[in-house]
């Protein structure tokens, strides 16, 4: 039992290890032990909220990862994981006649609420 557990400990350890070094501007990756088990976060303590150019630190979703993740898939989770945050940062910017029209925090049908006569449709073809 207290082998089992010091193995769980050193592969915890590694695993923060291995997110430490993971780099990237503005953002860091860190490692929570969450009630069902173990996740990996993007971390943006200097982040800017997108609507009010205002200091807004924030926190990505969380990404499961296991205590015997492999180095290499840490850090390939951690991209993605960097890939959606970004996602979700453009998405929030996205604008289509000075509505934002995939805003991550909005239903999709009421982002897109804007009337049909003010929009300008044309088909190709």
């Amino acid at each position: 039992m207290h082998e089992v557990m010091h193995e769980q400990r050193a592969n915890l350890v590694r695993l923060m290890t291995v997110a430490s070094r993971i780099q990237y501007k503005g953002v860091e990756f860190v490692i929570e032990n969450r009630e069902h088990g173990l996740c990996l976060r993007v971390n943006c303590p200097d982040g800017v909220d997108s609507k009010t150019g205002e200091k807004y630190p924030w926190l990505g979703r969380p990404w499961p990862i296991s205590l015997n993740t492999t180095n290499g898939d840490l850090v390939q989770t951690a991209f993605k994981a960097l890939l959606t945050a970004a996602e979700h940062e453009l998405r929030e910017g996205f604008t289509f006649q000075g509505e934002t029209v995939c805003d991550p925090h909005r239903d999709m049908p009421l982002a897109t609420n804007w009337s049909e006569d003010n929009a300008e449709v044309r088909r190709v073809g």
